[in-house]
């Protein structure tokens, strides 16, 4: 059985309120903020926000390991699953992820999510401060995911290019969810991001990993006649990682990056070996998110391009 992931964005339910409602008369869109529920409401007089979402999901294997993630969320969560209890989080600008293996059932499933506004965080919380900003709105603001996993996955993974050697320094952490010991191949290629085309040999590695614990592995891979990254011509690969067990396809990765070089050297700033002066400024783009107006623009591939990218661009401007 293969590593899959189920996308939960789209329209959801949502009330205001301090407890889960009986009756949900709003909808609104995931990922944005509560302000564009339909039909609208006074998002500021309450101090909470639950979110309601039905989805679907074929279990077929009880081995599976099966993990809730919420890219961003603002202010706060609070999970319930088929009417259980989760658990929470606070980060506001990162990942939160839980682990719903024992929640999910087949067939019909009802998640909730509660939200809160910036008032309603621990002091512990990073969120931070802006005093130009004029509003701070909560919201499920990333797109939502159910993986459903073999017995690991990759934790974490870092890619460090080197312009003079042309190769990358790869960083893997890869996770056992498993109590006992177990066996795993990985298997790591790059590709572009454009055509698809093969930049790289492809590399295996065997691992043998303690039960709920995580291996790492450092090692590094040629990109033979790379094309460097610029401004000018953002050219990406596509670096794929395959975690296999001995069921199949544990969990797949696959992370973009650049092949380019940023250095400060006596108070000047150096792209690839060569100066460059930064032209730009700074884009607040949360403060764009306090704009009634704004709606669910920012959730939209061609216009964030076109505000972040291409306006900028137009003015000789690419750096933020």
């Amino acid at each position: 059985m293969s590593y899959k992931r189920l996308n939960l964005n789209g329209t959801w339910q949502i009330a205001p309120g301090n407890r889960i409602p009986e009756n949900w008369k709003y909808q609104v869109p995931v990922p944005a903020l509560v302000d564009v529920a339909i039909p609208r409401f006074d998002w500021q007089k309450s101090d909470y926000f639950f979110y309601r979402k039905e989805f679907t999901f074929h279990r077929t294997d009880d081995s599976r390991t099966i993990f809730l993630e919420l890219e961003q969320v603002k202010y706060g969560t609070e999970i319930w699953l088929n009417g259980e209890f989760v658990g929470g989080d606070i980060p506001c600008y990162t990942r939160q992820e839980f682990d719903v293996t024992a929640f999910v059932k087949p067939g019909q499933n009802v998640l909730v999510v509660r939200v809160g506004q910036k008032s309603t965080l621990p002091p512990e919380s990073a969120v931070g401060n802006d005093f130009e900003k004029l509003s701070f709105i909560p919201g499920i603001w990333g797109d939502v995911w159910i993986h459903v996993y073999g017995s690991g996955r990759v934790a974490w993974c870092r890619i460090l290019p080197d312009l003079n050697t042309g190769k990358i320094s790869v960083h893997v952490e890869i996770e056992n969810l498993r109590e006992k010991t177990h066996s795993f191949r990985a298997e790591f290629r790059v590709q572009e991001k454009g055509t698809g085309k093969p930049a790289s040999e492809t590399v295996q590695q065997q691992l043998e990993i303690s039960g709920n614990s995580i291996s790492s592995l450092d090692f590094q891979m040629a990109l033979p006649d790379f094309q460097p990254w610029s401004p000018e011509s953002p050219f990406l690969y596509q670096f794929v990682l395959t975690l296999s067990d001995e069921q199949g396809v544990s969990h797949i990765r696959e992370i973009l990056f650049g092949m380019r070089e940023f250095r400060i050297r006596g108070g000047r700033f150096y792209l690839n070996g060569k100066r460059r002066v930064l032209l730009g400024s700074n884009i607040a783009f949360h403060r764009m998110l306090s704009d009634p107006k704004r709606g669910t623009l920012p959730w939209h591939k061609s216009w964030i391009r076109r505000a972040l990218a291409e306006i900028p661009r137009e003015h000789n401007l690419f750096f933020f």
